[in-house]
């Protein structure tokens, strides 16, 4: 099972910005990051995905390693990409994984470089919505 945990961490990783299938998420999952605190299931899914709006050519991961015991899996890397306005961005992560027993994730716990991430992502999100708001109305 620590292998299928394992496989599941890091196709989760490669995902983000991409492709987050159901099928790697318990009914109960739930999330936390070092930049918004807790994250209910669907947001921390929704703004993995809208990733892909704030990098049109999408985030590289480097998984440096991956390690499990029981239904915990502990997985380090790092991400490049360009920002939708050229702005380079790279950040390192340690992503802290709780599984259910049948291989889907519970609970995702996202480390990174905060600062990092609150001078590029924050307001690349902020125009995201600006414009998708702008388009409705």
């Amino acid at each position: 099972m620590q292998e299928l945990n394992k496989e599941v961490a890091r196709r989760f990783v490669l995902g983000i910005a991409r492709n987050l299938p159901d099928e790697l998420f318990a009914p109960d999952f739930a999330g936390w990051s070092g930049l918004s605190g807790d994250i209910p299931g669907a947001v921390f899914r929704e703004r993995a995905i809208m990733l892909g709006d704030v990098f049109p050519d999408g985030l590289t991961f480097e998984i440096f390693e991956t390690i499990a015991e029981d239904e915990l899996v502990a997985l380090r890397c790092a991400s490049t990409g360009m920002v939708f306005d050229g702005t380079p961005y790279r950040n390192d992560y340690h992503y802290q994984f709780t599984f259910d027993g049948a291989g889907r994730i519970r609970m995702v716990r996202e480390y990174m470089n905060v600062q990092v991430a609150a001078e590029i992502i924050r307001p690349a999100f902020a125009e995201i919505a600006r414009r998708k708001v702008q388009t409705i109305g």
